[in-house]
């Protein structure tokens, strides 16, 4: 940055150059992560797979929004069952 073309009665010294540098403070893809209700704890969604039920995670991208990007996500059983329930992948 130059300082110059005064007007009235400004006087220029020196020194009256100087330099900027703007360095990047941020992930350009952005951060993903899941929001609970309260926005303090952890997410939790308890379902009785015995009705039918929809339960919503909110996913939220903060700091950063150059580009798509995208998600994977699974859900597992907690029991001794086994295999996937679900799974898929989200775009932002």
């Amino acid at each position: 940055m130059i300082l110059s073309s005064p007007t009235g009665d400004v006087v220029l010294v020196a020194p009256n150059k100087t330099s900027i540098l703007i360095t990047s403070n941020d992930n350009p893809a952005g951060i993903l992560s899941l929001r609970s209700p309260d926005m303090v704890s952890a997410p939790v969604s308890q379902l009785n797979e015995d009705k039918d039920v929809d339960t919503v995670f909110t996913v939220v991208r903060s700091a950063g929004s150059f580009g798509t990007v995208s998600v994977n996500w699974e859900i597992v059983r907690n029991d001794t069952g086994s295999g996937l329930v679900g799974h898929t992948t989200w775009f932002f």
